[in-house]
């Protein structure tokens, strides 16, 4: 693998971090600003990238992006995560335009890939449930064909930003006498339909958003009538639909680079602690294992280059997807253990304190952390698909 960026590309990626420098202030970065501010900015920002028309970059020009390269894709999200700058909020540029345009119609991708491209409409994920997280294919939510329409009752939960959503893409059940892979369907579902009721999950972690506001919700449906142009593909072949979706989300390196951010923090804030607590770190091995995450990051980027060059020449990186995500987030996890055992006690304080090391990232990534591992699939999960997929194993049971 040659590791080498084309003169092309290294124009690319400067062109993209001015203009992160101009649109994304180290005030931000820093968590300098409030809460209004910060969602002023995060508006602001995403009418920039819009505006750039940066929004749906590895999307078709005929649906409204940039036909970039999965080589300019990765650029972008490693400048934008060195930068910090906030991401654009729902499922619809990364979940659920890739859906439409793979599976959906053309009246379906006439009406929402215009505006899922300008970010004009937010759009929630709605996979998960009560009893359905890892094993998403017992998925219980039930959608019953009535002719015109699906009657759809049931229970979805951890949906991100479903409060704030207009749309949903939501899996449920269509045919319950067929193995449970086979026999779930996609729908596109109107967040303002009768029937649908929106309750806040409140989690421990402080949200980056204002306080008291909250990010997950449990999505309750009740006889919602979903009319049959809502239906995404083949009715009973949401399976390989969802499945798609989520490979994409596994394919990216923003995670890596995060972690190569909060390591670069933690071993400039420790050159400033006092020389006995430095020397602490050194006694107690910590600088070792230091070491092991800065060589395991290399390890990380290499295995999201290689997802890239697979894209590059227009093969399936499902195997490879899975191994990335396994071995980002539990880096991602232990890097945030040794930063708390670093820190110590200090390394409890939570953004907002003024005495918080690191303005509080070391908690926040501590807690965030452990979620990683099990958000788009566990951990157990990315190893069963490794094994079928990658080394020919029995698929579990």
């Amino acid at each position: 693998m040659d590791f080498r960026f084309s003169p092309e590309e290294e124009t690319f990626r400067q062109e993209v971090r001015d203009f992160l420098r101009k649109h994304a202030p180290a005030e931000y970065a820093n968590q300098q600003l409030g809460d209004k501010e910060t969602e002023e900015f995060r508006k602001r920002f995403a009418r920039a990238l819009g505006e750039k028309g940066w929004l749906a970059v590895s999307w078709p020009r005929e649906y409204g992006g940039q036909s970039w390269s999965p080589m300019q894709q990765m650029i972008f999200n490693e400048e934008m995560s060195l930068a910090r700058a906030p991401r654009p909020a729902g499922a619809g540029l990364g979940l659920v335009g890739p859906t439409l345009m793979q599976y959906g119609t053309p009246e379906q991708k006439a009406k929402h890939l215009p505006k899922i491209a300008k970010e004009e409409l937010l759009w929630c994920q709605l996979f998960s449930e009560p009893n359905a997280g890892s094993d998403l294919a017992g998925l219980q939510t039930k959608a019953e064909d009535k002719g015109d329409y699906f009657l759809v009752n049931g229970r979805k939960i951890w949906s991100s930003d479903a409060h704030r959503a207009q749309w949903g893409l939501l899996l449920a059940r269509t045919n319950p006498d067929v193995p449970k892979h086979k026999g779930i369907s996609t729908f596109l579902l109107e967040m303002s339909l009768p029937g649908i009721t929106v309750h806040p999950i409140v989690t421990m972690v402080r949200e980056w958003r204002a306080v008291g506001t909250h990010n997950f919700s449990e999505v309750v449906l009740e006889n919602v009538r979903v009319p049959r142009d809502c239906l995404v593909g083949e009715e009973d072949k949401g399976w390989l639909q969802a499945v798609t979706g989520l490979e994409s989300e596994r394919s990216n390196l923003a995670a890596t680079i995060s972690v190569r951010r909060f390591l670069d923090e933690l071993l400039e804030y420790i050159k400033t602690m006092p020389s006995r607590q430095r020397e602490r770190i050194r006694q107690t091995g910590l600088h070792h294992q230091l070491a092991q995450v800065a060589m395991d990051l290399q390890v990380a980027k290499a295995l999201g280059y290689a997802i890239v060059s697979k894209q590059m020449r227009k093969q399936s990186p499902s195997r490879e997807a899975s191994q990335t995500k396994l071995f980002v987030t539990e880096l991602e996890q232990r890097a945030a253990r040794i930063g708390m055992q670093a820190l110590g006690l200090a390394g409890q304080l939570e953004r907002g304190d003024r005495k918080a090391p690191m303005l509080g990232r070391v908690e926040r990534l501590y807690q965030i952390s452990v979620a990683s591992t099990i958000g788009v699939g566990t951990s157990e999960i990315q190893r069963n698909i490794i094994a079928a997929r990658g080394l020919g194993l029995p698929a579990a049971k």
